[in-house]
């Protein structure tokens, strides 16, 4: 994600801009509004559960006082916050305004004062509010950008000006986690180790599949008087692996197999640690066929010793995507070489093949991450079985943590004893937060994508959003406890796909 500097008003620029306003002044009460320049009536003040992700400062300039209200958000999504509060310092009376005068930067935007839109990307100004009055600020925005406002203060005729600043800046990715095991091969494209074997009449490509199938690209084999293969060499693509991992496949067939053809997986073992292979172990799919086509002469020029296994003597449903497993591949030595295959010596059988992945049967957890109970990496996401738990430290100036998870349990921002400070529950589409020993029901969000927690001054922020980053819901909540880790919890099935956290 790329930075850029926000272009900020300079506080000259800002004094020549009020400088202008200020001619406007002719007629005011110039005593009153030489003391409420630099000491304005209205305070303009920062809601402060909300830093860091927002700040608010002031300083003289000129003899006009300057508000700046900074605040940071996730490029791209929308943001909403009750920023600050507009309210007399004494007395009553006083109504407010905004009058937009510069900009810097474009974004979708817009600051209200009780309820009432004073600016935006297409609004210069708005009608006076009574005070105290709510500031709410709105954004969505992909760069950096800066407004420029006055701030009119009227009480029974008598005016006052000072000038504020709002300012936007992005966060950064400062972590994110994906969860893989193994090495997964999505057929695409044909990489040098990626090698086409045929035999008869037989074809083999890179295609798309049938309709009914998805029309995606993946390998098509088509077994037709003979054998299409494709290898790949797995010393090649990402070195030897033991044989002791397991071999998963998606693919489909495009009729059922009849009589004496086959689907095949062709493994090439290494059982001596020289690099080549010793031993090839064919795991096959056939109603009347048992002999299965052998392949290390063809590949490797060699006369290996063979081992060959019949998953199935019934032919898998046509034009359906099915898992196909190995678990493991074999019991010693390295996978150096496999084969997906199609052959039908004396008719014709074609298969499709959208992935395969080699995985070992645990793969630890990341660096950094804990895990309690039954916590295993999978292919793809984080499973968490039973009663479990996985959490990792919150990261140095992170404000947001987005993670996206299915299933039941609890995404949540941990005390150091492990106890929820704030999250959320989920089971399927139904939404709850949590705040200490409290929960408030959400509801139910079917298309929900993402969880944000924001762990603030002392505020906890949890949001719920669909893929495009639209509020689905919201939940915010004063905690108490000190946040240390930002985790995961279930009593049941929990699978969690990415964490990423943004500052």
């Amino acid at each position: 994600m790329g930075r850029r500097t926000a272009l900020l008003l300079s506080a000259g620029a800002a004094a020549l801009l009020a400088a202008v306003v200020y001619a406007s002044l002719s007629l005011l009460n110039a005593s009153y509004w030489s003391v409420n320049a630099t000491l304005p009536p209205v305070a303009k003040d920062l809601n402060g559960s909300l830093f860091p992700l927002a700040r608010a400062y002031w300083y003289a300039s000129n003899g006009y006082n300057v508000t700046v209200y900074v605040e940071k958000f996730v490029p791209g999504w929308p943001e909403v916050y009750g920023t600050g509060v507009f309210a007399p310092k004494a007395g009553s009376g006083w109504s407010a305004r905004l009058v937009k005068l510069a900009q810097t930067g474009s974004a979708a935007y817009s600051i209200s004062l009780g309820g009432s839109v004073q600016i935006s990307q297409t609004q210069t100004a708005g009608p006076y509010v009574a005070v105290p009055a709510p500031l709410t600020w709105y954004m969505t925005a992909g760069q950096p950008y800066s407004v420029l406002a006055a701030a009119w203060f009227n009480k029974g005729g008598i005016y006052a000006l000072q000038l504020v600043n709002f300012t936007a800046k992005p966060m950064s990715k400062l972590y994110q986690q994906t969860f893989s095991c193994g090495y997964g091969l999505s057929f695409t494209t044909q990489p040098p180790w990626f090698v086409f074997y045929t035999s008869g009449d037989s074809k083999a490509y890179i295609g798309s599949t049938p309709t009914k199938l998805g029309s995606v690209t993946s390998l098509v084999l088509d077994g037709k008087n003979g054998y299409a293969a494709a290898f790949i060499n797995v010393s090649k693509w990402i070195g030897p692996v033991p044989a002791s991992w397991n071999f998963t496949a998606w693919w489909a067939l495009k009729s059922a197999l009849t009589g004496d053809d086959y689907a095949q997986l062709n493994f090439f073992i290494d059982t001596t640690g020289d690099g080549r292979p010793d031993l090839e172990v064919v795991y096959y799919i056939s109603v009347n066929g048992r002999s299965p086509v052998l392949l290390a002469k063809t590949i490797y020029g060699l006369n290996l010793p063979n081992v060959t296994r019949l998953n199935s003597s019934q032919s898998p449903p046509s034009l359906t995507w099915l898992k196909w497993s190995v678990s493991p591949v074999w019991t010693t030595g390295y996978i150096v070489g496999m084969a997906l295959v199609m052959y039908s010596p004396n008719g014709e059988t074609t298969g499709y093949f959208a992935n395969i992945t080699l995985a070992p049967s645990t793969c630890p957890l990341p660096s950094g991450w804990y895990g309690q109970g039954s916590v295993q990496v999978s292919q793809g996401y984080l499973l968490l079985s039973g009663s479990s738990a996985a959490y990792m430290p919150l990261v140095q100036g992170a404000l947001t943590y987005i993670a996206n998870f299915t299933g039941s349990g609890t995404y949540a921002v941990f005390a150091q004893s492990l106890t929820p400070i704030f999250g959320i529950s989920i089971s399927g589409s139904a939404f709850s937060a949590i705040c200490g020993g409290f929960t408030a029901g959400l509801g139910s969000y079917p298309n929900a994508a993402w969880v944000e927690l924001r762990p603030l001054n002392g505020f906890g922020d949890i949001i719920v959003r669909d893929q495009y980053g639209n509020i689905l819901a919201r939940y915010g909540c004063y905690f108490s406890g000190s946040p240390a880790y930002v985790g995961f919890s279930t009593k049941s099935t929990l699978r969690v796909y990415n964490v990423t956290a943004l500052g």
